[in-house]
């Protein structure tokens, strides 16, 4: 069994399609605020690339969203499918949403960040480690 080299994602509608080379450098769900807010959810996974293994296309769908004067957040403009976080924190690399991925590949989550900020009305337990702050 050969194991894939590389993975593939897209928006909801299509208009939006990436590639990433793997592995990926990390992948964790986060609590945060702003990640709540942004996807309407109580946790988002993000997977981390580096900026070389990354490759988008259907950019003119591609809408940033300056969340603060260090980081922006990238959807699509048609359907409105959260996809992307961008930071001057990690400028070598891109954080992408775990559910975009359209690829079978074993990019499982590693920790849950920012639990402090954690939705107090969504229980979850596992094994994974717990990091209050990054």
């Amino acid at each position: 069994m050969s194991v894939a080299s590389h993975a593939q994602g897209s928006c909801a509608c299509g208009a939006i399609k990436y590639a990433v080379i793997l592995p990926v450098k990390w992948c964790a769900h986060c609590h945060c605020h702003a990640c709540r807010r942004n996807h309407g959810a109580p946790i988002v996974t993000w997977f981390g690339v580096a900026n070389e293994n990354f490759r988008l296309s259907g950019r003119e769908h591609l809408k940033w969203y300056l969340c603060s004067d260090e980081a922006k957040r990238g959807f699509c403009m048609d359907c409105g499918t959260p996809l992307l976080f961008m930071s001057t924190r990690w400028p070598d690399e891109v954080h992408v949403t775990r559910a975009s991925l359209l690829s079978e590949v074993s990019i499982m989550p590693g920790a849950h960040l920012y639990t402090d900020q954690r939705a107090d009305w969504f229980p979850f337990e596992d094994s994974l480690p717990h990091c209050e702050k990054t």
